[in-house]
């Protein structure tokens, strides 16, 4: 089941419109990422177009060339940064530097759904921050507007079941967990940003249930009506989305405090 019909895209997107009404040109920066970043950018993807926002898209590396900054700096292009939703604004990541850089380019930046995990000191004169929760990032931007992460604004087609329980737990620096079940599949780590979104969801699908400490992974099981178990990895960003969007809407989603391995999951 979609949350794309849920109040708070239609805020988002009149927020949008609000900045091409006045004249002003929409620039998505578009940032890297994991496989699971890809279904932020699909459903990011499908939003913009379904409600028809303007926008010309870019990947973020670009703004690091002069005269890419010196055509931004136009009085006559008014730009607004549309900085991707997602994680990647959390202390163990790199991508603040890049969000950085952005609102040094433009008079106005707009960050969409995220989680956040350090204090924004944006230079945009105007900035308009989304969080994807509402009890973690907000003591770091008390500041916000709220909407779902942009991945619930999908609505993918059915799969079949065809296998029993998957296991996907992932292997990076959000990793709480020392060990993996014998047949893990960390099948963020195996794509990028730009991989395809079915493919992943083709993954997931074919599992009756679903074990993870991916929220993307998760996500796709709420999406897809499994049976799913989410477990916490490093911070609290994924609790803090589960009880924000996945709790009130997906009742075949658990989250679960204890360790998979204390949950009941075997591990080699």
């Amino acid at each position: 089941m979609s949350l794309k019909n849920a109040p708070c895209f239609k805020e988002l997107a009149d927020s949008l419109k609000a900045h091409t009404k006045a004249g002003r040109v929409l620039i998505e920066l578009v940032s890297g990422g994991n496989w699971g970043d890809a279904l932020i950018h699909a459903g990011q993807k499908k939003f913009l177009a379904e409600y028809n926002i303007r926008h010309i898209r870019m990947p973020i590396k670009q703004m690091w060339h002069r005269n890419t900054r010196k055509i931004l700096k136009s009085r006559s292009l008014r730009p607004v940064a549309l900085f991707s939703g997602g994680g990647a604004l959390m202390p163990w990541w790199k991508r603040y530097d890049q969000l950085l850089l952005a609102s040094d380019g433009f008079n106005r930046t707009i960050v969409l759904p995220s989680s956040i995990g350090m204090p924004l000191e944006l230079k945009s004169r105007f900035t308009d921050v989304w969080l994807r929760e509402t009890t973690v990032s907000p003591q770091f931007v008390p500041d916000y507007r709220f909407c779902h992460d942009m991945a619930f604004f999908l609505a993918p087609s059915p799969r079949e079941i065809t296998k029993g329980p998957g296991h996907f737990f992932r292997t990076d620096l959000e990793t709480v967990s020392e060990d993996l079940p014998a047949d893990n599949n960390d099948i963020s780590a195996k794509g990028r940003h730009n991989s395809d979104p079915e493919v992943f969801l083709d993954e997931i699908g074919k599992h009756e249930v679903i074990y993870t400490d991916r929220l993307h992974v998760g996500i796709s099981g709420a999406l897809l009506g499994r049976e799913t178990h989410i477990f916490a990895s490093r911070g609290d960003k994924t609790r803090a989305i589960f009880n924000a969007s996945i709790a009130p809407n997906y009742p075949n989603v658990s989250f679960h405090e204890e360790s998979p391995k204390e949950f009941g999951i075997e591990f080699q």
